[in-house]
């Protein structure tokens, strides 16, 4: 069951440093408003990435962004 294995840790690091790099605050010059439901579909899609979980991270990035547009766009009804 090759598809159920763990990655190696330097793997899971390198992927998880890259992956905390793209929501660098101080390196991007500004903060992001991301609502509550998208930030802990953001948390399953990054560990979904560091697992290597690739296809499962194209479904997880839409449902983030239809999540943020819901949170953020949408009124209150």
């Amino acid at each position: 069951m090759d598809q159920i294995e763990h990655p190696p840790k330097e793997l899971w690091q390198q992927r998880r440093d890259w992956f905390e790099g793209l929501f660098d605050v101080e390196k991007r010059g500004g903060g992001y408003v991301i609502g509550e439901q998208a930030t802990g579909l953001l948390v399953d899609l990054q560990a979904a990435y560091c697992a290597g979980a690739f296809i499962a991270c194209v479904i997880l990035g839409c449902t983030v962004l239809d999540a943020h547009i819901r949170e953020t766009e949408a009124g209150p009804d």
